[in-house]
């Protein structure tokens, strides 16, 4: 049996159904069950933008919401932010310690302020800390100043060593250590970084040796993070990875091998092999294929904004490019993909929280938490799209089910600057409907959606939390279509549970 109706003739069948409000949207009516659907599901199919199939099981789902970076020029959160973290069960956090400040001229001060918002380093710390299973820690600012003095040769690697055994004795969870931040952005060259990543990587083996720590909780490190698009990262780190490989102390480590991305905006589709062409540089060089993250990434680096864009623009867009980017980047077995940020002090769009104190989300925390309803479903199921083209701009869907828990099919535009050459109202079809996954014979489908006007707190001050759309009950059925109306840049969350 299928659920399907043309919109033509739902009115006559509306008494027939328990609605989630008082006036029933598109939604809700086109759910509506009529006779003689099951005639239909062939051509409820060919005609439907996005097809799921809950009969094809495809292994573990995409958790996007997993990690996340804080900015420093983030206010130090509250309960609430907590409690949103730990919501979206973060595996890791990546966080940041300035190793010049951290010395203070011989001073040596663990808390330092952020320049930026005056937070106190470790207490930053000690809150990401509790709000993820593992932390990531950015320990860049390596390189002294006219204002700003180091300790150099052995006496360096020493300083290193105790700051990260004070750091991570307090704070066991610190797992990863990377060796500063873009130094490709710096203009630094292997002349003068490699030297830096030895000093580092002598210093972690110092620190877990004087801690005693073993393989299941050792620090691991990392490289500094390269950025820019991918053809230009890969050029840098080649240059990386022959200085690693030509290095002779048997002692050298990479343990993690960590880049950022800020290209590919317009074409996210070629980031559909970056991790093999990691793979591929690191072979070149006699190197092993090692776990690789995206520490940082986004539709835009820095802070200028892409011209013809309006900040109310880019907070609606940065979901479903997040969204687009991620999927490509975990589809090419990238094993990371960290979010970016969690609350920026100065870019909104760039961030999940619009208030770090009552966690009230932005479009971009929104969609973080519809993934997490994805994530909560377990196993992963064939969600095809017949509208997204070569270069990954259109339509992307991926869904998730799990017995007793239901369906959730995660949806979403993306069209950078392109005008989509389809409308935005078409079918989601879901067959393939096990009775164990909604349980007993009524359903309840819930649609959420993220737009310009909808669950977007910056262009709504009053949308401070994320609501339903619309709610319908129906009996089961072993397909359904569920009609979407969706902007060029929203995003759109389908589930299917028992009644």
């Amino acid at each position: 049996m299928s659920v399907a109706v043309p919109r033509r003739i739902l009115a006559p069948l509306l008494a027939a159904v328990t609605w989630g409000c008082a006036d029933p949207t598109p939604v809700e009516r086109a759910l509506l069950p009529r006779d003689g659907a099951s005639a239909d599901v062939g051509t409820a199919e060919s005609q439907s933008r996005i097809v799921v199939d809950a009969s094809e099981p495809q292994g573990d789902v995409i958790r996007f919401e997993r990690a996340s970076t804080h900015s420093t020029s983030s206010p130090l959160p509250g309960e609430a932010t907590r409690d949103y973290m730990r919501r979206l069960d973060h595996d890791v956090v990546r966080t940041w310690i300035q190793v010049r400040y951290v010395y203070n001229n011989g001073n040596v001060d663990y808390n330092y302020p952020y320049e930026s918002s005056g937070v106190g380093a470790e207490d930053a710390l000690r809150f990401y800390a509790s709000a993820g299973k593992q932390v990531l820690v950015a320990l860049s600012a390596y390189n002294p100043t006219s204002q700003w003095k180091l300790p150099q040769g052995e006496a360096f690697e020493t300083f290193l060593k105790e700051t990260l055994v004070y750091y991570k004795t307090k704070y066991p969870n610190i797992r990863f250590i990377q060796v500063g931040n873009e130094p490709d952005a710096g203009d630094e060259t292997m002349a003068t970084y490699y030297p830096m990543y030895q000093r580092y990587y002598r210093a972690v083996n110092a620190a877990n040796a004087a801690m005693g720590l073993g393989n299941g909780d050792r620090l691991l490190i990392t490289n500094g993070a390269f950025t820019s698009n991918t053809v230009n990262m890969l050029q840098y780190a080649d240059g990386f990875l022959a200085a690693y490989a030509a290095d002779p102390d048997p002692a050298k480590r990479l343990d993690v091998f960590t880049f950022h991305v800020y290209g590919e905006t317009d074409r996210p589709a070629q980031l559909g092999d970056v991790r093999q062409r990691i793979d591929a540089a690191m072979a070149k060089h006699g190197l092993p294929s090692i776990p690789t993250f995206v520490t940082e990434y986004g539709v835009f680096g820095g802070s200028t904004r892409p011209v013809r864009f309006t900040d109310a623009q880019l907070v609606t867009l940065q979901p479903a490019g997040q969204l687009t980017k991620a999927l490509y980047l975990y589809e090419s077995g990238v094993d990371e993909v960290f979010n970016w940020a969690i609350h920026h002090g100065s870019l909104p769009m760039k961030s999940q929280l619009a208030n770090v104190q009552t966690a009230t989300p932005y479009p971009y925390g929104n969609a973080l938490l519809l993934a997490r309803e994805l994530s909560a479903r377990k196993t992963r199921i064939s969600a095809t799209s017949s509208y997204v083209n070569s270069l990954g701009i259109g339509t992307h869907a991926v869904a998730a089910m799990k017995p007793g828990d239901g369906i959730a099919v995660l949806v979403w535009n993306y069209h950078w600057r392109t005008t989509p050459t389809q409308p935005g109202a078409f079918n989601v079809h879901i067959k393939g409907i096990p009775r164990s996954a909604v349980g007993g014979s009524r359903m309840r489908a819930t649609v959420y959606v993220i737009d310009s006007k909808t669950n977007n707190v910056y262009t709504n001050p009053a949308q401070t939390s994320l609501v339903p759309s619309s709610t319908t009950e129906m009996a089961y059925a072993e397909s359904v279509d569920v009609p979407l109306d969706l902007e060029p840049h929203a995003v759109a969350l389908v589930l299917l549970t028992r009644k």
